[in-house]
This record gives structure tokens, sequence and C-alpha cells, in this order.
């Protein structure tokens, strides 16, 4: 079966939401692994989610900003 590409819009947009946990985790120093037990994600799945956001679950992105006191627009908005 042939592998779906994202557009180049959805990468970036995965991309910004990655970088943006990674830049929260930096400031608040935290590791992943500390990250997913704050917010009760299991390591492994958050590791999943980390290699492919759009299987983040809408509960989950919610738990991240909440640890990180961010709205989700922030987490979700698309830097220029």
């Amino acid at each position: 079966m042939p592998k779906v590409t994202l557009g180049d819009n959805r990468k970036q947009k995965n991309d910004s939401i990655l970088q943006k946990i990674a830049i929260q985790r930096v400031l608040h120093d935290m590791t992943n692994p500390q990250v997913a037990a704050a917010t009760g994600i299991d390591r492994g799945v958050f590791y999943n989610r980390l290699k492919d956001p759009d299987t983040f679950k809408l509960s989950e992105l919610r738990r991240i900003c909440a640890l990180f006191k961010i709205s989700m627009n922030e987490l979700l908005e698309k830097e220029d």
C-alpha cells in the first residue's frame, strides 16, 4: 500500500505544535517522561503522539496546555 505524505501546510502545523511543546518543556525544566506523567498520558503513547502529532486527542492537548498554562490557541496557532 502506498504511503500517504502530508501536505506542506499540515507538516508545518505539526512541526509547529511539536516545537511549542518542546519549548514549553524546556521553559518548565521538564523531560518528556515528566510531561507524560504530569498529564496522565502513558509514556509510550506520549512518544507515539510526538512522532505523529495528528494522533493527539483533544483531551491530551488540553492537559498539556493546562500543565504549561498556555491556551489551546497558543499551542495550535501556526507562527508565520
